[in-house]
């Protein structure tokens, strides 16, 4: 069942604690792109004006980012994955003796002390695949445990990676635990992209990885949104994406999260003030948003921007599949659940009113990923 939850953003907040933002900055989005430069994939995603449906709502201009080539990895997990142990690679090589090593120099010719090191990962699929890209361009080893249900053919690009895939049963949070568990047994380096506590330092390298796209959104967009309406599983990307839109246009854009019917489990931390984590219930075609418990890390931003929280059916998530795919957008439920979330807003009583979607209003969704290989 759908649902909304509006709540008011918390500017002061924002204004007395700039602390949270750093992260998500435009200083955070050149260092990103310096990094990732170095990556012979990296190029900006394209953005694409969705008019028929704008003109269908009578909006001004409804916006896709296109993140199903990011990369070359088939989602926006590749930013914050690869950006994150490119960066701790950089930092083990300093360590021993690598000062003068550049970020180039390390992907070109390695460094001893990164090429025995492991980074390991939980994944729905796609962050795995991000740090083992990033594994494999520094030269390091990398284990991806992964929770059931994971496609083959993501197991797959994972393990063509270079990675040892480690099959979990269980949901997402099982694979972490497994993870977690591995790490400290034989002293591998954890890349997760969700925190259980607010000061990790990995998780934030991750967030400001995925920074970069509100930092292009914002460069290639002829006016900023007012709108965003982006999905979330822990909320990593609707916390970095949305953060830095938010701060960047002086908190002039309404962020609105979307997330599945059956695993909303930012939605009802939101409704209860504090993070909460549920119990998994039924399962849902959005496979890479069926979360259970909120990364602290995304939480302490979502709390201070977001607007709204919207929930969205497998249903809704297929009507924006099928949208998408008529802009040859082709995506999964879960790459299309911003739309989904979107197609909600505009249907629910009230829900256009109390946004200010009218005719002036430019909304910016992310495709987050691309149809999945056959």
């Amino acid at each position: 069942m759908t649902r909304i939850h509006f709540s008011e953003p918390d500017t002061r907040s924002l204004l007395t604690h700039p602390d949270v933002f750093a992260s998500l900055g435009l200083h955070a989005a050149r260092r990103v792109r310096q990094v990732l430069g170095a990556c012979p994939a990296y190029a900006p995603t394209k953005v694409h004006p969705l008019s028929t449906i704008a003109h269908e709502w009578g909006l001004g201009q409804v916006w896709a980012k296109d993140e199903r080539s990011r990369l070359d990895l088939r989602s926006f997990k590749a930013l914050g994955g690869t950006y994150a142990v490119i960066s701790l690679g950089e930092a083990i090589a300093m360590r021993h003796g690598g000062a003068t090593h550049s970020i180039v120099d390390l992907i070109r010719f390695g460094h001893p002390a990164v090429r025995a090191t492991t980074f390991a990962a939980a994944t729905s699929g796609n962050h795995g695949r991000a740090v083992a890209a990033g594994a494999r361009l520094v030269g390091a080893r990398c284990v991806v445990f992964v929770k059931s249900g994971v496609p083959k053919a993501q197991l797959t690009a994972i393990r063509d990676l270079g990675a040892r895939v480690v099959e979990v049963t269980g949901t997402y949070d099982d694979a972490v635990a497994a993870c977690e568990v591995a790490c400290r047994q034989h002293g591998w380096i954890g890349v997760p992209d969700c925190a259980m506590q607010e000061d990790d330092s990995t998780v934030t390298l991750v967030m400001e990885g995925y920074s970069l796209i509100g930092a292009e959104l914002l460069e290639q967009l002829p006016r900023p949104p007012t709108h965003l309406v982006l999905q979330a599983g822990v909320g990593g990307l609707a916390a970095s994406v949305g953060g830095h839109v938010f701060a960047q246009t002086g908190n002039g854009a309404r962020v609105v999260v979307s997330e599945p019917d059956v695993a909303a489990c930012l939605q009802a931390s939101a409704m209860a003030g504090r993070p909460v984590r549920l119990q998994p219930t039924s399962s849902t075609t959005m496979g890479r948003l069926d979360c259970y418990t909120p990364s602290l890390s995304a939480w302490r931003i979502l709390e201070k921007i977001v607007s709204a929280w919207a929930t969205v059916s497998d249903e809704d998530a297929e009507w924006a599949c099928a949208r998408l795919a008529q802009y040859d957008l082709r995506t999964t439920p879960s790459g299309a659940a911003g739309l989904a979330a979107f197609k909600v807003l505009m249907t629910s009583p009230g829900a256009r009113e109390r946004l200010g979607l009218d005719k002036e209003s430019e909304v910016a969704i992310v495709v987050t990923e691309a149809a999945l290989e056959s």
